[in-house]
């Protein structure tokens, strides 16, 4: 039998979504040791566990911060980022008042984002947030607990095709305001009923040519859902009741319910921030 060698085990670069699969099959303890004894591993695999990250605690998040500014390059593999800290981001046990700009130079970091997550409640500096989302080409943005400074940053926003937006009434009109921008190439949509009537009435006959999936938090008056067929017609609607809705409010239990099928497919190979630091 012919030996096999690095090239005839690894032809040409293999797809990332492919190896994140793949590193999922071995445990934190044997990657460790292929990476420490295999650089062709080691280069193989990196690009696979950082592209999709996802941190569940404020020591992760910091720590993965820390990482991108020590291995600037690592930022580059990172396709889907999903900051899904609990609670409110500032509070006093919480992390330093500096953390929404940790999170700003972080995102600059990943200039290669697709898919980005904010579960937190995040109290920022508009206009320099906004500066740090704007160069990204996005194809998800979901922000779980839209703040003013939050529904603020949407508007200096490019039209992002998929789109979860949960937030209170307060900002349902400026949520509302950013959705009229996206109509022409939105895709798929969860929002509040509120944002979404308020955006239709701005232009009652204005036709949402390509939207297929909306999914609606809170009430929904039974009357607006005789113009759907020709306000959006690709829809396949539909609608969230209350109790779906406030079981939906905790993305950790419930991240299939809630994801679009693109944001579904990120969650679904998400790797842990440890194997990343192993591998790096």
């Amino acid at each position: 039998m012919p030996s096999l060698s690095a090239t005839t085990m690894w032809p040409g670069q293999l797809n990332v979504d492919v190896l994140c699969c793949v590193v999922e099959f071995v445990d934190l303890p044997g990657l460790l040791a292929l990476a420490c004894t295999s650089r062709l591993l080691r280069r193989i695999a990196t690009p696979a566990l950082y592209a999709r990250v996802e941190l569940g605690s404020y020591s992760a998040f910091y720590s993965f911060a820390r990482t991108l500014d020590a291995s600037p390059t690592l930022g580059a593999f990172v396709q889907s980022f999903t900051e899904a800290t609990p609670g409110f981001f500032y509070d006093e046990r919480g992390p330093p008042p500096d953390g929404a700009q940790t999170l700003g130079g972080a995102l600059r970091l990943m200039p290669n984002l697709r898919d980005v997550t904010i579960v937190s409640h995040l109290e920022v500096d508009a206009e320099a947030f906004a500066q740090d989302l704007r160069p990204l080409h996005l194809r998800s943005l979901a922000i779980l607990n839209v703040s003013h400074e939050m529904a603020a940053v949407l508007q200096s926003l490019s039209p992002i095709p998929h789109l979860i937006l949960r937030g209170q009434r307060s900002v349902s009109t400026m949520v509302a305001s950013y959705l009229v921008r996206c109509r022409e190439s939105l895709l798929s949509l969860e929002t509040d009923g509120d944002a979404l009537r308020i955006a239709l009435d701005a232009d009652p006959r204005a036709v949402w040519p390509r939207l297929k999936l909306v999914r609606l938090r809170g009430d929904w008056p039974n009357a607006g859902l005789a113009s759907l067929s020709q306000t959006f017609p690709s829809l396949n609607f539909e609608r969230s009741t209350t109790k779906s809705s406030r079981r939906a409010q905790d993305p950790h239990k419930r991240a299939r319910q809630w994801s679009i099928p693109a944001m579904l497919d990120n969650f679904l190979s998400t790797v842990s921030l440890s194997r990343m630091h192993m591998i790096r």
